[in-house]
């Protein structure tokens, strides 16, 4: 073996075992330059738990699900060229939603830069979306790189944010040999207690206030119960999101509608948990209020509005149950009282007809009785899930930057940890159909897909370009595509049901489908969701 060669390959093995004494949870993609160290990883002893996936794109989403399920860092592995670019979307939303992943970038050697080196460019990718860049330079020894991947690891944990490891490497790449490969040591580190934030006394002594919890508010599970009782204390409603972690009761699904009735005058003051609301109604609504307090794990502030914002860092439970005292009295009881008349109007308007807001509160209920999480996607169908699903289940939302893409990926990463399904639009599903035989491929277990295809993005019905004309509106917004979803899946392998109906929907839930393809007119949704809130404004006005 080449000195060279040797070097790279013990170097790989170090790199490897600092991986696993890190946790040991790494995506592959295949590739030349980051050959040696995926060889390392893969060995068996190397207590690292790899999984191997063809799209370093759909590599970098399951990554995303993986360290969001297990709240721990993950490692992804891809060659030189442009193929770390493809990690950039899945970076992107890492970095806003506070996902630690490690995005180690094989390359080639700085001898071999700007000199039209084939797979060879600068793989500064990632611009403002990590939280630091490591670049040891081509391994020398056989210490190589382990100190720049603990360094990575622990910089990945502090930020609670993507880090790039760049590892340049010379050739010849790898040869045989027979040392034998390095066991892992364990890290022992201790997880910090959550601390909570103290909150001002005057902001808590206004009598009109008002707690959101949004999108990624706590994963604790006595969440919802200190949040609904740190309400009770204060004498504030609570508004709690599907996808915040401290939903209690499902009539919190009309909030939204409350808040947009203009029935109610808004708050005074807003105590803020996880990310702004998801619905522009009840961001305009609580942007009335004279001042917001921000309560973030990170200190990052979630505050889009223009209404004066304080920042404090705390934990969310820790916050609550710090604060949880004798009550005083509030308008907590003409918001609930608002809260279950607009509730009772859309819990009807779910359970009737053939629409979306049905097939988000059937599938809510299904993935309960299974014991599954619910992955679900941005556009219509978070809507939907938040105000129609009474869900009692885990839901996730990408909502760092709320795009569409990499949905089925991140939630196939989750299915690593326990079972998720996923409920998804179809354009979104088109978007990311590559990852349909993701599962499958890495034997991941526990993973349904739930597409609502409604022919196109029904979300732009509600948004002003809804008033073009209307053959501009389809080709410009709508995008109907006219693939056959179901033959993309069973030629991917997925045992599909195709249903139209909501007896037959009941039917697929309870069966063993992996892909239920659900059919629905996207106009018959429309205007039921435009009935519904009137239904539920009205009853806010009799409840009044």
């Amino acid at each position: 073996m080449s000195e060279q060669a040797a070097i790279n390959v013990q170097a790989a093995r170090r790199a490897a075992d600092a991986i696993a004494a890190n946790g040991g949870k790494i995506v592959l993609s295949p590739g030349g330059r980051s050959g040696t160290l995926a060889l390392a990883v893969m060995d068996a002893d190397s207590a690292c738990t790899p999984k191997m996936v063809l799209d370093e794109r759909a590599a970098a989403f399951l990554g995303l699900g993986w360290a969001r399920a297990s709240a721990s860092p993950v490692a992804l592995l891809c060659t030189s060229g442009s193929a770390g670019a493809h990690y950039l979307p899945a970076l992107i939303e890492a970095w806003h939603s506070r996902i630690p992943l490690v995005a180690i970038t094989a390359d080639r050697p700085p001898e071999l830069q700007d000199r039209g080196a084939p797979q060879t460019t600068r793989q500064t990718f990632f611009a403002d979306f990590v939280a630091e860049r490591i670049d040891p330079g081509p391994p020398t020894d056989a210490a190589g790189w382990a100190d720049a991947v603990n360094q990575a690891f622990a910089a990945a944990r502090s930020a609670s944010r993507p880090v790039q490891l760049n590892l340049p490497m010379r050739e010849p790449l790898w040869q045989a040999e027979s040392t034998a490969f390095i066991a892992a040591t364990p890290r022992n580190e201790q997880e910090a207690a959550p601390k909570p934030a103290h909150l001002p006394p005057a902001f808590l002594a206004v009598e009109r206030g008002l707690i959101h919890c949004g999108n990624d508010a706590g994963i604790a599970p006595e969440l919802p119960a200190l949040v609904q009782a740190l309400g009770e204390t204060l004498g504030w409603p609570v508004l709690t999101e599907a996808a915040s972690g401290a939903r209690a009761k499902a009539a919190d699904g009309a909030a939204d509608i409350v808040a947009a009735s203009g029935q109610l005058p808004p708050p005074q003051a807003v105590l803020r948990f996880g990310r702004a609301p998801l619905h522009r109604s009840t961001r305009a609504w609580l942007a009335q209020a004279e001042h917001t307090l921000c309560v973030d794990p990170h200190g990052d502030l979630h505050h889009p509005e223009e209404n004066p914002a304080t920042l404090l860092e705390g934990d969310t439970a820790a916050t609550a149950r710090a604060h949880i005292s004798e009550g005083k009295s509030g308008w907590r009881d003409e918001w609930q009282d608002a809260l279950e008349g607009a509730f009772s109007a859309t819990d009807r308007a779910a359970d009737e007809g053939w629409w979306e807001g049905r097939i988000a509160k059937m599938t809510a209920s299904a993935a309960h009785l299974a014991g599954a999480a619910l992955q679900v996607a941005n556009s219509m169908p978070i809507r939907d899930l938040d105000i129609f699903g009474a869900c009692q289940t885990r839901v996730r939302s990408s909502r760092g930057i709320n795009g569409i893409d990499g949905t089925v990926a991140t939630a196939t990463g989750a299915a690593i940890v326990h079972p998720t399904w996923v409920l998804i639009g179809d354009l979104a599903l088109l978007h990311d159909a590559s990852s349909l035989s993701l599962a499958r491929q890495l034997g991941v277990s526990g993973l349904r897909v739930i597409v609502v295809d409604n022919g196109g993005g029904g979300i732009f019905h509600q948004l002003p370009f809804a008033g073009a004309e209307q053959q501009h509106f389809e080709r410009t917004f709508i995008t109907p595509q006219h693939v056959d979803i179901a033959g993309i899946a069973r030629a991917r392998g997925l045992e599909v049901a195709v249903v139209e109906d909501p007896t037959a929907l009941d039917t697929a839930l309870a069966g063993p489908a992996e892909l239920i393809h659900v059919r629905v007119d996207r106009e018959v949704s429309v205007q039921t969701r435009r009935t519904a809130r009137a239904s539920a404004v009205a009853a806010i006005g009799e409840a009044a």
